[in-house]
């Protein structure tokens, strides 16, 4: 049995200093204690600081235990360790922000002056104009007499009293004048009978008769020279008929009437009457005959035109295309077919706008429409795909001409194929805009919309709801759709006849 009496173990490095507590383990060799004397009961303790399995002289038991306390003062810093090895070359940055517009340049020099544009087209003939007033009463002529140079006899024989010179058509026989029937038809002296008209005139006054109405002889062929005029003129006073009629061969492919205009000038022209005329109207014959067929050589824009069509008046239309059904001429709802591309310089304005095709699956039996999507202004759209890279960033390029198209941009982006978010992080500039994710090499699917701003879009804005005005105001494009007759339509087709 012994005890162990350790003193001075923990030592303060000052008084009142607040040092942080260490625990040290401490290794003794304690021997027995003594017997009698002052020291009796005490043992005798060596501390050793070199191992925990030291060795303990003869007697002497190893002990080891821990003390806890303060730490000691901060030691001296060591050297600065070598240079660790080179890292990897880092992904490359987004592209920075635009920089600022550049000075304008100096203007450039003038030019050269362009050839002269091809004259335009010859317009159309305007509507005859108002008969004038009647003009005034013109001044009397001269009287003449028997006795003042010249004396006209009952066999109407004129005398020259003043000795004259015989002008054309006359002959002078000393102081006598009389006309030269070999030159001037004198007087008519035939007559025709009831139902009958003079056809020709002989130079006796004898005259030929036919047919009241006559006719040509065919085949007819005529030039005249008449500026501003008609070369040919016929005139049908009868109600419901025709001033001139045509009809081909039975088993030819000519034409009923046929046109032909030199220069700028017009193959056929026609005027309708004052009231609702129609200036040509055609009917085709047969499943494929065409009521109006046209070919051009050379026309608008020095491209062969095979009809051309002038609207006038505040109301007038360049060209009007009614389905057969509409006037009863058939069951045909098609207005117009076109086969080829048509060309709209304006705005093409239709109650409803689909595409058509043959149904790919079953080309020899169906159709395949599908409706345009409408919307409130002319707007724009482009989509596609980008895919985010290693820090989650994607670059979309839009074409060059996108910002000098359009203006007022909107965004729609969809993940693809993971759970992650996606954000436009910088908007459309220099046709371009930047998507990020929050996980990297992420798919996404993006659309852009915007409105149009071209000069073409900004001087013909579009004006949602529109007022009826003029002929409109009261009129349906959709009559039977609101319960009203169809002769309420805006697009009431005119009354024809064949």
């Amino acid at each position: 049995m012994f005890s162990i009496l350790l003193v001075g173990l923990l030592v303060a490095t000052g008084a009142g200093a607040s040092i942080p507590s260490a625990t040290r383990v401490y290794t003794a060799c304690v021997g027995q204690p003594a017997q009698s004397g002052a020291g009796r009961g005490v043992a005798a303790v060596a501390l050793l600081d070199t191992s925990l399995s030291g060795t303990c002289p003869g007697g002497m038991s190893l002990v080891n235990w821990n003390q806890t306390g303060p730490q000691g003062p901060k030691g001296d810093k060591g050297d600065q360790g070598i240079q660790g090895p080179k890292g990897d070359k880092g992904d490359p940055g987004i592209q920075g922000p635009k920089g600022d517009k550049g000075d304008q340049g100096s203007q450039g020099i003038q030019g050269e002056k362009g050839d002269k544009g091809d004259a335009g087209l010859q317009g159309i003939q305007g509507e005859k104009g108002d008969k004038g007033d009647k003009g005034d009463p013109g001044a009397p002529g001269p009287t003449y007499s028997a006795g003042t140079c010249i004396a006209i006899d009952a066999s109407n024989v004129i005398s020259d009293t003043c000795q004259n010179t015989a002008g054309f058509g006359l002959t002078l026989t000393g102081s006598q004048l009389a006309v030269d029937t070999n030159t001037v038809q004198g007087r008519v002296t035939g007559t025709c009978t009831t139902g009958n008209a003079i056809q020709a005139i002989a130079s006796d006054g004898g005259v030929t008769c036919g047919a009241a109405g006559g006719s040509l002889t065919l085949p007819f062929s005529g030039t005249a020279n008449v500026p501003n005029g008609n070369a040919f003129t016929v005139r049908n006073d009868g109600a419901n008929g025709h001033g001139i009629a045509g009809v081909s061969g039975p088993t030819s492919a000519s034409a009923g009437v046929a046109g032909l205009g030199q220069s700028a000038g017009n193959g056929v022209f026609g005027q309708g009457g004052p009231t609702n005329g129609i200036g040509v109207v055609g009917f085709g014959a047969g499943s494929t005959g065409a009521g109006i067929q046209g070919l051009g050589p050379s026309g608008l824009g020095g491209h062969g035109d095979g009809l051309q069509g002038f609207g006038t008046g505040a109301t007038g239309h360049g060209l009007v295309a009614v389905s057969p059904a509409s006037e009863g001429f058939g069951t045909g709802t098609i207005a117009a077919a076109f086969l080829g591309d048509v060309t709209v310089a304006g705005t093409l304005t239709a109650s409803d706008k689909h595409f058509r095709i043959d149904d790919p699956l079953d080309p020899a039996h169906k159709y395949l429409v599908h409706a345009a999507i409408e919307a409130p202004a002319m707007e724009t759209f482009y989509d596609g795909i980008v895919r985010t890279d290693v820090h989650g960033i994607g670059v979309v390029t839009l074409p060059r001409y996108f910002e000098a198209l359009n203006t007022d941009f909107k965004y729609q982006l969809t993940v693809i194929g993971t759970f992650a978010q996606a954000i436009v992080k910088k908007e459309i500039e220099n046709n371009r805009f930047v998507v990020a994710t929050n996980q990297p090499n992420v798919r996404v699917s993006w659309q852009v919309t915007a409105v149009r701003k071209d000069p073409y879009a900004r001087a013909h804005p579009l004006v949602v709801e529109q007022p009826k005005t003029g002929s409109d105001l009261g009129r349906y494009l959709f009559p039977q759709g609101y319960g009203v007759r169809r002769s309420l339509g805006v697009l009431v087709p005119k009354p024809v006849r064949r």
